[in-house]
């Protein structure tokens, strides 16, 4: 699932997994084709996150 993302190998090792299940569920999609999970999140990626995870149910 992660390889489809060129940056999807620089996941650290504990995330990689839910990473997958963000990422298959559509949670997480990735911004011009990267993950970039080095990177900071804005408010505004952390809140459309939360929003996919209560329209999923997942929490």
């Amino acid at each position: 699932v992660l390889d489809q993302f060129p940056d999807g190998a620089a996941i650290d090792e504990y995330a990689v997994e839910a990473m997958q299940v963000f990422v298959q569920a559509g949670i997480i999609t990735g911004s011009d084709g990267m993950l970039a999970a080095r990177g900071a999140c804005s408010r505004g990626q952390i809140a459309l996150i939360i929003h996919n995870i209560l329209e999923l149910g997942m929490m």
